[in-house]
């Protein structure tokens, strides 16, 4: 346990590679593939934060389990979609532009930066940096992809001493991360006004990638999701 603790305070430290980067000499020394693992999930999970508005109209305040999945991934991500009320995140109506969400007027400053485009164009290209960093970081030390990747699944799948309980809980993570992140996406193009029955092709095409592409489908999906259909009608 006290390992397991140390551990995650090192990896803490080293949070989105900046003190391995800036400061190498002073950051703790831990493998790369952890490192680039651990920062992925993270990421994902900061992914979440796009769909924020979805707790406007929820029994139970979407933020707190949002900052949860931040710190401890979906340990609250899934309470969370286990306690919303699906009808109670749009208003009555058909589901086209008439049921759009409230307008960007009245958006927190919270809300506005996770609506912005470069939040999801941000956390992708962290997410992209954590690939190299699996590839490429701290050098020739930790040998090729390959001997990497085979040291990551040594720690994912063997017990003991030659285990890492981390690195198996990210791994699980980030299975329940794919399971589950197009999850919230239909009600969130409803909101825009997007989602009409039967859905666009458009619409159909965003929900596969959004569902299937592993942390990059939803990263691209922030980042190229229609406005809030209020916005759409003020360009008419």
């Amino acid at each position: 346990a006290l390992r397991t603790l140390r551990e995650a305070l090192n990896l803490s430290l080293n949070f989105w590679f900046i003190l391995p980067v800036t400061f190498p000499g002073s950051a703790p020394t831990l493998h790369p593939a952890l490192e680039a693992l651990f920062n992925f999930i993270v990421t994902w999970g900061l992914l979440c934060f796009g769909f924020i508005r979805d707790g406007r109209r929820q029994r139970v305040s979407f933020f707190p389990f949002l900052v949860g999945t931040a710190f401890l991934t979906n340990v609250f991500l899934v309470p969370y979609l286990a306690l919303r009320d699906p009808q109670l995140a749009l208003r009555p109506g058909s589901g086209g532009a008439e049921d759009a969400d409230d307008d960007d007027d009245d958006a927190t400053r919270l809300e506005a930066v996770c609506e912005s485009r470069a939040f999801g164009a941000v956390l992708g290209v962290i997410g992209a940096l954590s690939g190299a960093w699996f590839c490429f970081g701290r050098g020739v030390e930790f040998g090729g992809v390959g001997e990497r990747a085979a040291a990551l699944w040594s720690m994912c799948t063997q017990g003991g001493a030659q285990g890492d309980r981390l690195a198996a809980s990210f791994a699980v993570d980030a299975c329940v991360f794919w399971l589950l992140q197009g999850w919230l996406v239909p009600d969130d193009l409803r909101r825009r006004g997007a989602w009409q029955s039967p859905p666009s092709e458009t619409s159909r095409r965003l929900l596969t990638i959004a569902r299937f592409v592993p942390f990059f489908g939803i990263a691209y999906y922030l980042l190229v999701r229609p406005p809030y259909a209020h916005n759409l009608k003020d360009t008419k």
